[in-house]
């Protein structure tokens, strides 16, 4: 491959990786919401059910 597909490649997977995801955005409006306590029960509850 050459020098600009890998810059593109390179560009697209930091794009992708760096944005958040659902579950990120329900931690912080939960966090917001509700305090730092529910924001705890939801990234639990977000590792539960990805197992």
């Amino acid at each position: 491959m050459n020098l600009e597909t890998w810059a593109m490649f390179f560009l697209a997977y930091l794009v992708v990786t760096l944005a958040p995801g659902p579950n990120v955005l329900l931690v912080v409006k939960n966090s917001v919401q509700y305090g730092i306590w529910s924001s705890f029960a939801t990234v639990l509850g977000n590792l539960f059910v990805s197992l």
